[in-house]
């Protein structure tokens, strides 16, 4: 599923901090599935970018793949929980 999104956040040179993990977990809470990617001028890894995340938001990084990662967290709206219902029904 996550093979088909469209990227939807990128990090580059300016690395991570707070305003843009908080704009990432509001798109998280909207769609439950983001989809990041590294560019070529990022001073970081996906590596140091999935640390960095899970220990400053509740968000899940569910694939780490090349210079991508693959975010997911239930929706704290009932009416957007599509992918998580089919998640948790597995």
């Amino acid at each position: 599923m996550g093979i088909d999104f469209v990227r939807f956040f990128s990090i580059g040179k300016h690395g991570l901090n707070q305003a843009w993990l908080s704009e990432v977990v509001q798109a998280v809470d909207r769609r439950e599935l983001v989809k990041i990617s590294l560019q070529q001028s990022a001073t970081v890894t996906t590596t140091e970018v999935a640390a960095y995340i899970t220990k400053h938001s509740q968000l899940t990084v569910v694939q780490e793949l090349g210079r991508t990662l693959l975010l997911f967290c239930e929706s704290s709206n009932p009416a957007r929980r599509t992918i998580s219902h089919g998640v948790f029904q597995l």
